[in-house]
């Protein structure tokens, strides 16, 4: 009870932070939803350390090649960095995270295969679906790495995830190097007193004053005429400033669509944008009266960003653009790519995930030929309530695809590449004001369509006339 209260208090003063500085900050005051404090995302903290978990150093953990062919005939075990009492992680509710590290091991020695070089242990959280027996819910971690050879796993708790106890299974196999193979079962409680809770009430506010059968809601998952929608594609667009050098880079197939600059390290900081295009053969011909994109942040995320201050404008898009990696040749890599003595594009080490140059002359459209000039703009939207979100009005553009007089080949959300990003970096003018006036407050995490937390993925909410 006393969360909620806080959650209405926040929401609340929020709602009035947004009348009384519409005009000086058109995106409202930073929010602090009962200013509630979060654990900690790092895996491992809340639990006991065990003491037989291999230190991370060059002698705890070795090549997981030369792993197998030295210990592959012993007994593998799999084992936990933080000890989970009675194998349980806790109870928590929409909005906490957990996590744990784990590692593959042997019978009667301390030292660990380093995952880099092989499978990770892999971690789900396992739901039974209430509203269909048989079937589950899975929450899949919102965050890991392999640092040091470990598996590390966290998950943020969605506001989406049935109440009661589940199941959270490990499991680790290497099929080619050894037939041993683990299944470890943990449990966690999850407490959501917002579970089935109308999460927009700017949808509910609509069907009152246009009737239910007027108000189309295109979100993947939901019904529209009796068929499951699934027409959303969405990707981050990423260009890295390291050392002075511009790297591009997509994020396909990733829970979050972070947009505006963030610094990575002492070298290399990067700019992103988004991309997000809805399929609307459904209305193809149809008259709209309104058409509103939603956009959520991510679910742990306290605030509203800083950085939601700035404009974030909207563009249509004019060229065709595909959700995930694009195709390359490796033998056809040199001369046609920026790529150092290994044949990798600096700054960024997953070179299959770079994306330019493609079809686009660059990768984040820029200037009339890849776009139309600015159609809306981001702003934050007052009638989410449970986490903080934006919206725009896209009305217009949207007539224009349903009739056919534009392509709809989608949205690009956020400001052209500035020029200076070279430079803009804690090595090379990360303190001058032109480098504050980008960062402002950061990037913004914004909830794609594969995340897990369905309610609050990106949405488009139509008005038939």
């Amino acid at each position: 009870m006393k969360n909620i209260l806080l959650a209405i208090l926040g929401f609340t003063f929020y709602l009035l932070s947004i009348s009384l500085h519409a005009q000086d900050h058109p995106f409202g005051d930073p929010l602090t939803f009962g200013k509630k404090k979060y654990k900690s995302c790092s895996p491992g903290k809340h639990f006991k350390g065990n003491s037989l978990f291999p230190k991370r150093s060059a002698t705890g953990r070795i090549n997981a090649h030369k792993f197998i062919k030295q210990y592959g005939e012993k007994k593998l075990v799999l084992l936990d960095q933080g000890i989970v009492p009675e194998n349980n992680f806790g109870t928590y509710s929409p909005g906490d995270n957990f996590g744990n590290s784990w590692i593959i091991s042997a019978e009667g020695i301390k030292v660990g295969m380093n995952h880099k070089s092989g499978p990770w242990a892999q971690a789900v959280i396992e739901c039974k679906d209430p509203d269909n027996p048989g079937k589950t819910i899975n929450i899949k971690p919102v965050a890991g790495c392999g640092c040091g050879g470990t598996a590390d796993w966290s998950w943020v708790i969605p506001f989406s995830a049935p109440p009661g106890t589940h199941k959270v299974i490990v499991t680790w196999e290497w099929p080619k190097k050894t037939k041993q193979k683990f299944r470890k079962e943990y449990t966690v409680t999850i407490v959501n007193k917002l579970y089935k809770q109308n999460t927009d009430p700017e949808i509910t506010k609509l069907q009152k004053k246009y009737g239910k059968d007027k108000v189309l809601v295109f979100q993947n998952g939901l019904e529209i005429n009796g068929k499951t929608y699934d027409g959303v594609d969405d990707m981050g667009l990423t260009y890295g400033g390291y050392e002075g050098d511009r790297t591009g880079i997509i994020n396909p197939a990733n829970q979050l669509v972070e947009m505006g600059y963030w610094i990575v390290n002492a070298k290399a900081s990067y700019y992103a944008r988004g991309l997000f295009r809805f399929n609307l053969e459904q209305v193809k011909g149809k008259k709209i009266k309104l058409a509103l994109f939603k956009l959520s942040i991510k679910q742990n995320q306290p605030y509203l960003p800083a950085v939601l201050k700035q404009s974030f404008p909207i563009y249509a898009m004019k060229k065709t653009w595909k959700e995930g990696k694009p195709r390359m040749s490796w033998g056809k890599l040199s001369g046609k790519f920026f790529v150092d003595s290994r044949g990798l594009a600096k700054g960024h080490p997953n070179y299959a995930y770079q994306a330019w140059p493609t079809r686009w002359e660059k990768h984040l459209a820029s200037g009339d030929s890849d776009r139309t000039e600015k159609i809306s703009n981001l702003v934050i939207d007052p009638y989410q309530h449970i986490t903080p979100g934006a919206r725009a009005d896209l009305t217009e553009t949207v007539n224009a695809w349903t009739s056919g007089k534009l392509e709809n080949n989608g949205i690009l959300i956020g400001n052209d590449l500035p020029k200076s990003l070279n430079n803009i970096h804690p090595g090379k003018g990360g303190k001058t004001a032109e480098y504050k006036k980008l960062y402002s407050g950061g990037a913004v995490p914004f909830i794609s369509s594969e995340n897990g937390d369905k309610p609050f993925t990106p949405r488009l909410i139509i008005v038939l006339e």
